[in-house]
């Protein structure tokens, strides 16, 4: 296991949300001193009011771990094997470790190579179609990210104002998607 293994230092970096963003009752940090009653000689909790940037800490991974996030991907950008726990928009490509479960996820975490190989020109092609051409302005709700369809504060009043001329970039959207167009071709 990790917890007794000497040559196993792990670095948690919690996000930063957890202290300037929504706070949760328990942070990250939090619950894994709980859980080991502070007991954690390999390991080190990089909390948000160390004010750590994770590309600075690049250079000193050996394999990132993820849940979720951009991060997966800048990492793997940077030639950083990564694990990823959970489905990201880069998961199934190829492009990350995905471990099926705790065996596979341990297996993969304390192997000595977690160098995946990666097609490094799809890789690129996928980052700049993510990070650049798929950010289409969404103004039919004043926030919409992170939240579910019912519960989204929209900015329309009626089907009408879907109609077309009324937004552009869902007119643009709607013109891909009828005339099969690439819908990142602004």
């Amino acid at each position: 296991s990790i917890k007794n293994n000497e040559n196993i230092h792990l670095y948690i970096k919690t996000h930063p949300s957890e202290t300037y963003g929504v706070k949760s009752l328990e942070s990250i940090a939090q619950k894994i001193f709980k859980k080991y009653n502070g007991n954690l000689k390999n390991v080190t909790l990089i909390t948000p009011e160390y004010k750590i940037k994770p590309y600075s800490l690049f250079k000193y991974i050996d394999v990132g771990i993820v849940l979720f996030g951009t991060l997966g991907l800048e990492m793997t950008l940077k030639g950083i094997p990564v694990i990823s726990l959970a489905l990201s928009p880069y998961s199934r490509k190829g492009f990350v470790h995905e471990p099926k479960n705790r065996k596979e996820y341990l297996k993969m975490l304390l192997s000595k190579n977690n160098n995946i190989t990666v097609d490094k020109e799809r890789l690129e092609l996928f980052a700049y179609y993510y990070f650049i051409k798929t950010l289409i302005p969404f103004g039919l709700a004043k926030k919409y990210y992170g939240f579910n369809l019912e519960s989204m504060d929209y900015n329309i009043s009626s089907v009408n104002d879907l109609d077309q001329g009324k937004d552009k970039y869902l007119d643009h959207v709607c013109d891909c998607i009828l005339n099969n167009k690439i819908i990142e071709a602004w």
